[in-house]
């Protein structure tokens, strides 16, 4: 079977479907007659991303795909870190809010008591009714 191969469209036609795409107004002016050789190796370098393009003389010139953008190699290692550094953190501030929560209880334990009782209700009636206490 005879196969077209279109750069401008990336694509192939059928040399059998040719007066259907004529007809339909879809046949590619750059169209040409490609060997099944040709066909194979021009949708391998499709599908990898390559550059096409036919030389002088009716060679294929293929050059590799650009690289990805460094955002997309950069995307997992940076989420890496994030997830890192969250862990840290939340870590921190755990026992960092443990720690003045214990002094706290040690030092103000029937205020405190109060507050979690009254939190239920309303965290607002809860710390007034403890500002109160201080007066």
């Amino acid at each position: 079977m005879t196969i077209f191969y279109s750069n401008a469209i990336r694509g192939f036609y059928p040399a059998a479907m040719r007066a259907d795409y004529e007809q339909a107004g879809t046949w590619a002016a750059d169209a040409v007659e490609v060997t099944p050789e040709d066909e194979a190796m021009l949708r391998e370098a499709i599908t990898a991303g390559a550059a096409i393009r036919k030389k002088s003389g009716g060679k294929w010139a293929i050059t590799a795909p650009p690289p990805p953008p460094f955002a997309v190699l950069a995307a997992p290692i940076l989420a890496s870190a994030r997830q890192a550094r969250d862990a840290i953190l939340k870590s921190a501030v755990g026992s960092v809010v443990g720690n003045v929560v214990g002094g706290i209880t040690s030092k103000y334990g029937g205020v405190v008591s109060e507050m979690k009782d009254k939190i239920g209700g309303g965290i607002s009636g809860a710390i007034g009714s403890a500002a109160d206490k201080f007066k």
